[in-house]
Order: C-alpha cells, then sequence, then structure tokens
C-alpha cells in the first residue's frame, strides 16, 4: 500500500512539474515577443523624429 502511495505521489509531481515549467516557458516567451514588440516601436518613433523637422512652438497665446 505504501507503494502505491508514492507512485501516486511522484505522478503528482510529475504533473506539477510539467505544469510549472509549461508556464515559465509561456511566460518566458511573451516576455520575449513585447521586448521585441518595445524596440521595434522604438525604431520606429525614431525613424518618424528623424523624418519630420522640428518646428519651432508658437507663441502662448494668454501671454
Amino acid at each position: 500500500m505504501a507503494l502505491k502511495g508514492y507512485l501516486l505521489s511522484q505522478r503528482w509531481n510529475i504533473l506539477l512539474t510539467t505544469q510549472a515549467i509549461f508556464t515559465c516557458g509561456i511566460v518566458y516567451n511573451r516576455y520575449v515577443e513585447n521586448q521585441a514588440a518595445a524596440s521595434a516601436t522604438a525604431q520606429q518613433q525614431q525613424q518618424q523624429q528623424q523624418q519630420q523637422p522640428r518646428r519651432p512652438l508658437p507663441d502662448r497665446a494668454d501671454k
């Protein structure tokens, strides 16, 4: 009977370990995708800033 309990607990250990590894993999992949998207967005913003000439701000109307 003790062997059955041991094997049952081993099954749970394997199941929970598999779920934890799988979840960590998903979180890591989302993190990497977000980093790539943030980098691409920053590059696009830099390109837009370089293409548009800077204009001086208009004088304030409440002066």
